[in-house]
Formats: structure tokens, sequence, C-alpha cells
């Protein structure tokens, strides 16, 4: 049986230098990958006036890491569940008389469905976040956590 790695070297001798490059280039770059290769798409929304607990119903429900709120004014928020432990839970407030937008990070951290894996990582580093959303247009059509950014590096790597 052949080593694997001679065997990689062998299979790219085989080709036109070109796609030699491009087949680097892509396994030592996985984070070239668009967002929307990777994405989560099961977003879920709240209205801005629910009651907390019916976000912890719904996160726990859906087995999501965070959802989705439409402001009034037409922008967004978000409420992970940092923000259910430490805005609502960790100061002994009641879940049932705290409405979603009270507790809501704003404004949403949003990339368009064509950024790259790279700059995802940066915004989260530099945003101190770790979950971004996606967006087409002004519509909010999924959202990389790190989770989606280690698999898609995994992903990248094998393809």
């Amino acid at each position: 049986m052949r080593n694997p790695v001679s065997s990689l070297f062998h299979d790219l001798t085989l080709h036109e230098p070109s796609e030699v490059a491009k087949a680097y280039k892509d396994f030592i770059s996985p984070c070239l990958m668009r967002v929307e290769e990777v994405m989560n798409s099961r977003v879920e929304f709240v209205e801005p006036d629910v009651p907390v607990l019916e976000v912890i119903e719904k996160i726990v429900n859906k087995r999501i890491r965070a959802v989705v709120v439409k402001l009034k004014d037409g922008s967004y928020g978000v409420i992970t569940i940092r923000d259910i432990v430490y805005r609502c839970l960790a100061k002994d407030a009641n879940p049932e008389n705290i409405k979603a937008h009270e507790i809501a990070s704003k404004p949403l951290i949003a990339v368009e469905k064509g950024a790259s894996l790279k700059e995802v990582i940066a915004l989260m580093e530099r945003s101190k976040v770790s979950n971004v959303f996606v967006k087409e247009g002004e519509k909010i059509i999924g959202y990389v956590s790190l989770i989606e950014v280690i698999g898609g590096y995994l992903i990248g790597r094998l393809l």
C-alpha cells in the first residue's frame, strides 16, 4: 500500500500545472469558502413583544442557539442563549415579564451570502460574537456560528 502523502503528490504530477496550483490553493485555503456553502439556514424569528419565556421554549424545543428579533423599526436584533442567561436569568428577572426586544443584542451582525469564511472569522473576532447572520439583500437567510466555521474548514480541506 502506498503512503497517502506520496499518493497525493503522485496524483498531482499527472495534472497540468494550473490544476495543481488550484488544488493546492483549495487544499490550504478552506477559509476562502463562501458562507452560503456552510451556513445553517434554520433561522427562527420572534416578534419584539413576545415574552422571553417563549423565546426560551423556542430555543429549547427547536434545539437552536439563537433567534432573530424583527424590531419595530424594521431592523433586526438577536437573542442568544448567552443573552437569556446573563440579561435575564442571572438577574433573577422573570422571563414571563421581560419582552424579547429588551434583551436582544442590537444591531444584528450580518454578512452577505457571498462573504468568505475568512471574512466571517475576522468579523466574529472583531465584534466578539460567535454567531454571524447571513443575508441576501435585506432578508436574513441563515447564520454561521463557530461550529459552521470549523465544519467549513474541514469540508474545505477534504475538497
